[in-house]
């Protein structure tokens, strides 16, 4: 077997993401229901810009749910 340096491993943990972080651009945003897990949301997206560039996000509440702002 041949030993190769310097291929570097390809990124995919944000393909299947159930979130569109990757698609959002400043002041894009998304809804998401009243009964969802907040907390959770919030680390995902936190997660994802911290992996990413520094991306930032916002979560409010907004009319019968929640919004989720790229805000950075």
């Amino acid at each position: 077997m041949k030993i190769e340096k310097g291929i570097k491993i390809p990124v995919t943990y944000d393909q299947y993401s159930k979130y569109p972080f990757r698609d959002m651009e400043v002041g894009d945003s998304f809804k998401l229901d009243k009964d969802t897990n907040l907390p959770a949301i919030r680390a995902s997206a936190t997660h994802y810009g911290k992996r990413n560039g520094g991306k930032k996000f916002s979560i409010r509440k907004f009319e019968n749910g929640y919004r989720c702002w790229r805000v950075a």
